[in-house]
């Protein structure tokens, strides 16, 4: 289970690990005293205010409400569901938030996605009229595999997408050899 990040950890991360920037150098760049960006990164009881919020989000190029914590999206933009083209299935499935989200994120986000999605594409393709069975048994072998995960962890999202097509593979040919008697 993933932590929500508070707003003086997000500061600090987007200082430290982003710009890898000291509090002198924000200060200078951002022309807020290095005192207060201190006080911003250590109280939990901030009070900050509307000029430096916007002054933080300008610099590190992100949302105020990124920055407040009120949301994961960098960039807010607000999107109808229709343009996601999603299914109300799938709108269910993200609004009930029975999964990790950041690990949802992570796995949407990780370099070799195409490659998996191209690859889970194919083997639909490949077989017309199983395409329904064969993606329900892909998101069986996904679910296991990020049930197997359990915490956020992109190094192991590596090793899901270097071994799930083996495995996913030999899943769908056990289906059809059942259903095709191959």
């Amino acid at each position: 289970m993933h932590t929500k990040l508070t707003i003086p950890e997000r500061l600090k991360d987007l200082r430290v690990s982003e710009k890898r920037m000291s509090l002198q150098e924000l200060s200078d760049a951002t022309g807020i005293p290095s005192s207060t960006l201190g006080n911003y990164e250590k109280d939990k009881n901030i009070d900050m205010s509307l000029g430096n919020l916007i002054t933080l989000a300008n610099f590190y190029n992100i949302s105020t409400d990124y920055l407040l914590c009120r949301t994961e999206l960098r960039k807010h933009k607000n999107q109808s569901v229709s343009d996601l083209h999603l299914n109300d299935d799938a709108v269910q499935i993200l609004t009930d938030e029975k999964y990790n989200p950041r690990l949802l994120s992570e796995l949407l986000t990780h370099e070799n996605f195409w490659k998996f999605m191209t690859d889970l594409e194919i083997y639909i393709d490949s077989f017309n009229d199983k395409g329904i069975q064969i993606a329900s048994a892909f998101l069986d072998v996904m679910r296991c595999k990020l049930t197997e995960l359990g915490a956020d962890s992109t190094d192991a999202l590596a090793t899901v997408f270097d071994n799930s097509h083996i495995e996913a593979e030999q899943y769908y040919m056990n289906i059809l050899s059942d259903d095709l008697s191959i």
